[in-house]
């Protein structure tokens, strides 16, 4: 029996022709210089290593890491070149859905033949686990098992261990001690888990049990910077050991319902959970799912900003509360310990929000094809970028002004011709 994947060869309605005739003509513009691969780009994160590169989560099963060409460069003059992908990490055969990445200066990765001090790269997957390879390899590494359903989003910390005669506590002399580094993944099945990267064993497994509804399916995970243990580019500028005397690192969830929640993990990872209502750290700030959560840091604690993207159309600017009232708030425009500074109306379904502190812009992507860049200070709309021809998925601010975007249409976008002063 013959098998096709002509759609030609199949029942099609008008509307969907329509469809397919509009995204085929949209797909021949150029703009962002784009970069095709051959399956659709699930996410993306930035490479800490390489200032021009990146890392992206695609449908086939595999992770890529590609090389970014500045655009001004001369072998990117034909804006069809298509970027050189260096690695591919291949293993799983279902679509993988996000990335995390170690430090490069994390503890080795032992197994019974070779040790590596390479990176290591994770990736969640619609198969209910998590993948992990070399960076340098792409040699196969652990798998995490636990789930029960499709894992949707990592976060990778480093905790500090208890100074001891052989672990001096931070010092001059020995600015970063000895860590344990550990895994967090968020699934649709509603629940948290945290890993220990070197055994693979569940530490703790996590589920709300407060809030105005139910936790439904984990989508997105950001960590406050001003809670890490050690100095990273994120950190607040002011401090030195941002979070060190609290002991503990504190990170927020996103899922498939108005909420957004806190979590705390102590250093020692002997404690973890959600952090109640009762301390102003959970609540509805959008109307349905919420699909992106990012910090950026300030100089000081109640400076910061956490952004949310959401299926409701908007984007928002959270900034810690300074009322000293005792009466806790419950409207849709509040979330308990955070005030709604900004609301950015993107439209239809924001998948992604990114800040770019250099350029002063707010960046916003989702569903209706479209990248939109805000003025951070006045919240005005100033550019509409269109060119992916279906649903971007994913942002990451490169530095030095670059913004890339990912989308289903399998191209990877750079923005940052398009974000200079000069073009506005």
């Amino acid at each position: 029996m013959s098998t096709s994947n002509d759609p030609d060869h199949f029942f099609q309605t008008s509307n969907s022709l329509a469809e397919s005739t509009r995204k085929a003509k949209k797909s021949r513009n150029k703009h962002g210089s784009p970069i095709q691969l051959t399956s659709k780009i699930l996410s993306v994160i930035a490479d800490p290593s390489h200032a021009d590169a990146i890392y992206v989560a695609c449908s086939d099963g595999t992770a890529r890491r590609l090389v970014l060409q500045s655009i001004l460069a001369a072998d990117r003059q034909t804006p069809t070149q298509t970027g050189e992908t260096t690695h591919t990490y291949r293993g799983p055969t279902a679509p993988l859905t996000s990335l995390a990445i170690s430090a490069s200066s994390s503890s080795p990765t032992t197994t019974t033949t070779t040790t590596t001090t390479s990176p290591t790269l994770y990736a969640s997957s619609w198969d209910k686990t998590i993948w992990s390879w070399d960076t340098a390899t792409t040699r196969p590494l652990r798998r995490f098992q636990g789930h029960t359903d499709f894992v949707k989003c990592l976060l990778y910390l480093s905790l500090p261990l208890p100074p001891s005669p052989s672990r001096p506590p931070n010092s001059q002399a020995n600015p970063r001690p000895e860590a344990r580094d550990v895994l967090v993944s968020g699934s649709a099945d509603a629940s948290i888990i945290i890993w220990d990267v070197i055994t693979t064993k569940r530490l703790h497994v996590l589920k709300s049990t407060t809030g105005p509804v139910t936790m439904r399916g984990v989508l997105a995970m950001a960590v406050d910077p001003a809670t890490l243990p050690f100095p990273t580019p994120s950190s607040p500028k002011n401090k030195k050991e941002a979070g060190a005397g609290e002991g503990k690192v504190t990170f927020y969830t996103a899922s498939s319902d108005p909420c957004i929640r806190r979590w705390y993990l102590s250093h020692d990872t002997r404690s973890a959970g959600e952090v109640t209502p009762d301390d102003g750290a959970t609540g509805a700030v959008h109307e349905t799912s919420v699909n992106d959560l990012c910090f950026v840091p300030g100089m000081e604690e109640e400076d910061k900003e956490m952004w949310t993207a959401s299926s409701d159309g908007f984007a928002k600017c959270l900034v810690p509360r300074r009322s000293t009232s005792a009466i806790k708030t419950t409207t849709s425009e509040e979330q308990g310990g955070w005030d709604v500074d900004t609301s950015l109306h993107h439209g239809d379904y924001v998948r992604a929000v990114c800040v770019d502190e250099a350029g002063g812009w707010i960046v916003t992507a989702g569903r209706d094809e479209d990248v939109k860049v805000w003025d951070r200070g006045t919240g005005g709309l100033e550019v509409v970028l269109g060119g992916h021809f279906d649903e971007v998925t994913g942002l990451v601010v490169m530095g030095g002004r670059r913004v890339v975007s990912v989308g289903i249409d399998r191209t990877e976008r750079e923005l940052d011709e398009l974000m200079d002063d000069d073009d506005r």
